[in-house]
């Protein structure tokens, strides 16, 4: 029986970024957004061999991807991965052996020593008297026998098509590796791509803040008047608040890297950078849910793997009651005795069927009874079977209902970003009317820099959400085995109906 193995615990890329930290991997992306000139020594020679389109290489280590080139770096280079497709050789080796057992067996064997010669006149009768011990003579038998399996009533048969459904168990296996794989390639890559489309907010944002805080401090220092010291406070706040914000986000892209270091396969010095500059806008019109099950049903790979085992399990059940029959095999012998001391004969199988010089071939059953055990057997693989195909008919309520939720959530992001971007350009509004009345004479610095500091907020949320949108799309294409990227619009007049829809949203 094959088995999935345990999947290994997936890639925490970028964990922190599910929180307003995590949104501030930007920050610190500096470095990575800077321009470095491609180097003109060959790809290979940095151990990489030949890059996909998509991807580059410089001379300060620093490998600069687009997402489907970091996928398929990753697919010839992950360790991970090189180690679920080595099951699938091994299943295939498996399936060989199953069929081998269709090439005939050859056992050879011999056997010398000296015996001593029997005296004339005598008939052999006597160990002792009839033997000349003072004259040795060699004796030296060999044999070499062969048996052919010819029928073996469905065991073998049963045994490849195990095999056969494991290599579909290994390949569906190495899927769901990959799918995972793709997904921690996914959430790591828009956490650089978020990092460094908020960079220059960063920086400015920065900027704003010690500006404001020399002149409140100007302020001070001279004395004046307006001078208001609840403000210098907030904004001190807002300052340690904000670097609060960038040693997480750049602990966060720190992740990321990591991440795509460890699936491409790579260490220090390498870098790694996004060739996208900004997380793009949702830009898909989503499939109802029930659809998104149904490709779940007949695509995710556990599920596959799931099925395949169920068939191996069957077949295994046959193969155990086929083992309560015997196997027609066809035997052959060629033997021969050398005996120089002792008379041949050349009676043929028919006179003397012991005579070992002789050979020959027939038919023979070979019947191994152990009746009760077997029985047990046969019942115990019969529960085992019962058993995984109730198994499977959970694990596949189970992923119906995470495939629901992914759906829920990408829906939920997608609408949301529309709401944050009206809130980021509202805000923005604000924020230069505050500044310009400030610059004026007609508004109070303190409302500049709140305006400022809500712009800086909505602004990282915004790219918060637009990366928890992406990482959404990620999960739902793992949940269901298929790029939903990729997927056609939904043809409304063959949609089943979204089996989860929600109420209006006023």
């Amino acid at each position: 029986m094959v088995t999935l193995s345990a999947m290994q615990r997936p890639i925490s890329a970028a964990a922190s970024a599910r929180s307003l930290c995590g949104a501030l991997v930007a920050a610190a992306c500096c470095a990575l957004c800077q321009p470095h000139v491609a180097s003109a020594e060959p790809a290979s020679h940095f151990g990489l061999g030949a890059l996909p389109a998509g991807a580059t290489v410089t001379d300060d280590h620093l490998l600069r991807v687009d997402l489907a080139a970091a996928k398929a770096l990753a697919r010839r280079r992950s360790p991970i991965l090189r180690g679920a497709r080595a099951g699938i050789d091994g299943v295939k080796a498996r399936l060989s052996e199953a069929r081998s057992a269709w090439f005939p067996t050859i056992e050879a064997s011999g056997f010398a020593t000296v015996i001593p010669a029997r005296i004339a006149s005598t008939d052999g009768s006597s160990y002792l008297e009839d033997y000349d011990w003072t004259d040795l003579r060699p004796l030296a038998t060999g044999q070499i026998s062969l048996v052919q399996t010819l029928f073996t009533f469905g065991k073998l048969d049963a045994l490849a098509a195990m095999a056969r459904q494991g290599i579909q168990v290994a390949e569906a296996t190495s899927r769901v590796v990959e799918a995972e794989l793709d997904f921690q390639i996914e959430r790591a890559y828009f956490g650089l791509v978020m990092a460094s489309g908020v960079d220059e907010l960063a920086r400015k944002g920065r900027e704003q803040l010690t500006k404001e805080r020399s002149r409140l401090e100007a302020l001070r220092d001279d004395g004046d008047e307006t001078f208001d010291a609840a403000e210098l406070i907030k904004l001190r706040v807002v300052e340690v608040e904000f670097e609060e914000k960038l040693r997480a986000a750049l602990r966060a892209r720190d992740l990321a890297q990591d991440a795509l270091r460890v699936a491409l396969d790579l260490d220090l010095p390498w870098r790694i950078a996004a060739a996208d500059e900004e997380l793009p806008e949702p830009a898909f019109a989503p499939l109802p849910v029930a659809a998104y099950e149904t490709l779940a049903v007949a695509n995710q790979p556990r599920e596959l793997a799931r099925r395949r085992g169920l068939l191996v399990r069957m077949e295994q059940v046959r193969l155990e009651r086929n083992r309560l029959l015997p196997d027609l095999v066809l035997t052959a012998r060629f033997a021969y005795t050398y005996a120089p001391g002792t008379a041949q004969a050349d009676d043929s199988l028919a006179d003397n069927p012991n005579n070992p010089t002789q050979s020959g071939a027939g038919l023979a059953l070979r019947w191994r009874i152990d009746l009760f055990r077997q029985l047990e057997r046969i019942e115990q693989t019969e529960y085992d079977m019962r058993r995984e195909q109730a198994e499977i008919q959970v694990e596949q309520q189970k992923m119906r209902a995470d495939v629901r939720n992914a759906v829920r959530e990408m829906l939920d992001l997608g609408e949301l970003s529309a709401l944050h971007d009206a809130a980021q350009r509202a805000v923005r509004a604000q924020m230069t009317s505050a500044i310009d009345l400030a610059d004026k004479g007609l508004g109070t610095r303190a409302a500049a820099t709140t305006a400022f500091e809500s712009y800086l907020r909505r602004r990282l949320a915004h790219a918060e959400n637009l990366y928890r949108y992406q990482v959404a799309v990620g999960a739902l294409s793992r949940a269901i085995g298929v790029d939903v990227r990729t997927m056609p619009a939904p043809i409304k007049a063959e949609a089943a109906p979204d089996v989860v829809a929600r109420p209006e949203r006023p």
